[in-house]
């Protein structure tokens, strides 16, 4: 009895290893299918316009990174050194809150919060939109 336990003890520690390397490749390439996707959608010039239906659900990162906008234009801020990300919104305390939420959820996924700001644009009453700039002089 001592070595079967001593069997299946290994056995299941061989286990464990086995799924966590699953697991850590499925993130891999998870990550890395996203990072080529944000870069095949930065391909498109902005502003882009984050779809009003973000805003009809409860939020969460796929949600996110599902939208084309946000892909490309966070594709285009990590392949285009020296710009940062404005997020400019129309006039109103919640389309303030919509841009403040949008760039906290860009910082959990790991954009630098240095290179986010937002910009208010009084005579919009659209959607968010998400341009690059380069800083003055730059």
């Amino acid at each position: 009895m001592n070595h079967r336990h001593a069997c299946l003890t290994r056995l299941a520690v061989l286990q464990r290893a086995v799924i966590g390397a699953l697991v850590a490749v499925t993130a891999l390439a998870g990550a890395q299918t996203y990072a080529q996707s944000a870069v095949t959608a930065a391909r498109g010039a902005g502003p882009w316009a984050v779809a009003e239906e973000l805003w009809d659900r409860p939020r969460a990162a796929e949600a996110l990174r599902g939208q084309p906008s946000i892909r490309a234009a966070v594709g285009a801020l990590g392949t285009t050194p020296g710009v940062s990300l404005v997020i400019r919104h129309g006039r109103g305390q919640n389309e303030q809150m919509k841009a403040e939420e949008l760039r906290d959820w860009l910082v959990a996924l790991a954009v630098d919060a240095a290179r986010i700001s937002l910009a208010g644009d009084d005579s919009s009453s659209g959607p968010l939109l998400l341009e690059l700039r380069r800083p003055a002089g730059g």
